[in-house]
């Protein structure tokens, strides 16, 4: 029951933390997710580039999503950055199914 309970919150609070007044879409960020960022962190979560964060163990997860998506859109190092090519909402859908890789 406890189990249960932690993850329905867990996933009631990465759906209102996507954006003010809306829920992840995490079909969507999953659609995102496989297209622009499984090259490197793998289909599920597990990278596959050496340096890069594996996130089905979380690393790199343990930020807010305000400083995630604003590292996603300006990138760092040999990571691209995606403003201009994905939208707010769609980076914000990412951040949110990848916090549910590795569960």
């Amino acid at each position: 029951m406890r189990k249960a309970f932690h993850g329905a919150l867990m996933i009631a609070a990465c759906m209102a933390v996507a954006a003010p007044g809306r829920a992840a879409d995490l079909a969507r960020g999953e659609e995102v997710y496989l297209r622009h960022c499984a090259r490197c962190h793998g289909p599920t979560g597990t990278s596959t580039w050496p340096g890069t964060p594996n996130l089905a163990r979380r690393e790199g997860m343990m930020q807010t999503d305000r400083n995630l998506l604003e590292t996603l859109r300006k990138g760092r190092g040999a990571k691209p950055g995606y403003q201009g090519l994905l939208s707010d909402a769609d980076i914000l859908n990412v951040i949110a199914y990848a916090r549910m890789l590795g569960r």
